[in-house]
């Protein structure tokens, strides 16, 4: 009887350590995947970053261009409507 409570107590330690040995083989690959899950999610982190920079660089860009188009075609109506008042005074002078 002690003998088997012995072997029944062997057996328990054993499959608690066995146990133990897989929980933490477990928590290595999910630390392991963790990790390696970090590292990819900073990387890609960085990218989307610089691809942000380049956009806005481009926003900026295209935003520059159409100021630089409004103030042209504000100086081509102005010169237009400075033309036809022009053209208006001739036509009066001439009457």
């Amino acid at each position: 009887m002690r003998f088997q409570l012995h072997e029944k107590v062997d057996h328990l330690e054993q499959s608690l350590e066995h146990a133990a040995r897989e929980f933490e083989a477990e928590q290595s690959l999910l630390v392991e995947k963790t990790n390696d899950e970090v590292v990819w999610s900073r990387t890609e982190i960085a990218k989307l970053q610089r691809v942000i920079q380049l956009k806005t660089k481009e926003m900026n860009k295209v935003k520059k261009l159409a100021r630089n188009i409004l103030d042209q075609r504000t100086e081509v109506e102005r010169f237009f409507i400075d033309a036809l008042n022009q053209v208006k005074k001739e036509i009066i002078a001439h009457r």
